[in-house]
């Protein structure tokens, strides 16, 4: 059997049916030939949610997007401070070769 998709619209007014009706969410779920875990999961998930509830295909949560974001820009400092690890590494030898041991030019 294929898995059915439902919209974000669709599951907002199916809880926002349940909860104008004062019905029990077996009953709206039933009626509208829905498994009742479905509905509660769909329940669930607005109440743990909020607004970023059902992005839908292909659409980030806010804050996984912001998580995404941080990411990348940790991982570009990352490499920003390794590059600069290096070049000092390199013009600390550079800037001894023509030094004797007092750190007088020869």
């Amino acid at each position: 059997m294929k898995r059915r998709h439902f919209s974000r619209s669709f599951k907002v007014e199916v809880l926002q049916r349940i909860e104008d009706s004062g019905l029990r969410c077996n009953r709206v779920a039933l009626d509208m030939g829905l498994d009742p875990s479905v509905v509660r999961r769909w329940k669930r998930q607005l109440d743990r949610e909020g607004s970023d509830s059902f992005p839908g295909s292909g659409h980030v949560r806010s804050s996984a997007a912001k998580q995404r974001q941080l990411e990348r820009e940790n991982a570009r400092l990352r490499q920003e401070n390794e590059i600069l690890k290096k070049a000092m590494a390199f013009f600390g030898k550079e800037s001894s070769i023509g030094t004797d041991s007092s750190g007088k030019r020869r």
